[in-house]
């Protein structure tokens, strides 16, 4: 999909193709990777409640493991595209790019997604030159950028789509990119009661802990009924999630779901997508669903019905 998505990009600028592709960046391909190991996933499972499952050295090399080892080289494919005298920058990645055509040397450097700032420098070259500086279509205040620091005439825009730069760039010139932040609810196309959560461009999921995880992730991914942890339903009518989502860590991108609208009545952890590994989580959660309070109170009443079977058959047994 990201080789097409790059080929339609290059017949058409949209940044539409962009957001995409920095949206399967950092929400899939860069958590398919076991950072203890190095081996990947066969795919990013999004089933609530389960869990990533990497292939071994030796044991479980799929055909799509090698698509695996290719996947981190897409990180730098996309950040630069030009075309004639226009530069467009897609992806807010630090990076360095020598600019043949125009001779001019650029310097990207950013702790993006965990900081809004960026920093664009001309390191090298005298050249006119345009600048399209992508806007993401998930901001949800404008984006500014100043040149050489100039906060008196900022460049602004809040459409998606290219902040545009026109201007003669020298050695040493700088552009200061703000790219405002925030927490946002996603809702699932097909289902109003099932929704994720994300904060930027980053989806956040829900850490569940790794009891009763299985020692043997692979033999448990061909189960029929994979393992699963339990996925608390959300409940509230509040619709702005920074009402019930905090931020406990900004550093690490740390949020916590209040327990005041779980079923369990339990506060969850909220962590980047790519940063779960080897324990349950879910990206999409049940929200004011009915269905799944009416399904836990009767599985509720069939576990009491056990437990009350059980009972009696242990009195029976005494009595015997």
């Amino acid at each position: 999909m990201l080789h097409l998505t790059k080929q339609l990009f290059a017949w058409s600028h949209d940044s539409a193709y962009m957001d995409y592709y920095e949206n399967a960046i950092y929400n899939h391909i860069l958590g398919t990777q076991d950072p203890d190991t190095g081996n990947k996933t066969y795919f990013a499972s999004t089933l609530q409640g389960h869990y990533k499952i990497y292939g071994t050295h030796d044991t479980a090399w799929w055909c799509c493991t090698g698509s695996g080892m290719e996947n981190p080289g897409k990180y730098a494919e996309a950040i630069y595209f030009e075309d004639e005298q226009d530069l467009y920058v897609n992806l807010y990645i630090a990076s360095q790019l020598d600019w043949a055509s125009q001779g001019l040397s650029l310097k990207l450097e950013t702790d993006f997604p965990y900081s809004e700032k960026v920093t664009l420098t001309i390191t090298g070259g005298n050249a006119s030159a345009h600048l399209r500086l992508r806007v993401p279509s998930w901001l949800q205040q404008p984006m500014t950028a100043t040149v050489n620091g100039d906060t008196e005439h900022p460049y602004t825009q809040m459409e998606p789509g290219y902040l545009s730069i026109d201007r003669t760039w020298t050695t040493g010139d700088v552009i200061t990119i703000t790219l405002p932040m925030s927490l946002r609810q996603y809702t699932s196309r097909d289902d109003a009661h099932k929704v994720a959560f994300l904060y930027g461009p980053i989806v956040l999921a829900g850490a569940l802990g790794n009891e009763g995880l299985p020692e043997d992730t692979i033999v448990d991914e061909t189960a029929l009924n994979p393992k699963t942890a339990p996925v608390p339903v959300i409940w509230t009518e509040q619709e702005d999630v920074r009402e019930w989502i905090k931020v406990v860590d900004a550093d690490t991108l740390t949020f916590e779901l209040s327990k005041d609208v779980t079923s369990t009545g339990e506060a969850v952890k909220l962590i980047p997508f790519y940063d779960v590994h080897h324990e349950f989580y879910t990206v999409y959660w049940p929200f004011n669903d009915e269905g799944d309070a009416l399904e836990k109170e009767l599985n509720d009443i069939t576990i009491d019905r056990v437990q009350a079977d059980g009972q009696q058959d242990e009195i029976g047994h005494q009595l015997d």
